[in-house]
């Protein structure tokens, strides 16, 4: 299934490092956006009124920029994700890559 050098990678500890580092960054981000979201259904089930309150003199209620906070709080997450994947899980991949002469 794997050749000589797939199994030295996958065994290195350089390489269980990185893996536990980079599933424990990615269910801890995963995690944070679920209590957000968890915490605006939760508001909009139990205390719906919080929500429908209005701005003073204005029809936009409470919710419109808490909804669009919390789309923005989930691609800004991402973002985040996606800098530290290339920041640092590729340069760490590659330099495993370079150093048991892989690909």
């Amino acid at each position: 299934m794997y050749d000589q050098n797939e199994t030295k990678i996958i065994k290195d500890a350089k390489f269980i490092q990185m893996v536990k580092l980079r599933n424990r960054f990615a269910v801890g981000l995963s995690l944070i956006v679920l209590v957000v979201y968890f915490v605006f259904i939760g508001i909009a089930t139990f205390q719906p009124q919080f929500l429908a309150r209005s701005f003073e003199h204005s029809v936009i209620t409470i919710g419109i920029p808490v909804a669009a906070f919390i789309i923005l709080f989930s691609w800004l997450t991402t973002g985040i994700y996606i800098w530290m994947a290339n920041q640092y899980f590729d340069r760490k991949k590659e330099q495993l890559k370079k150093e048991y002469q892989y690909e």
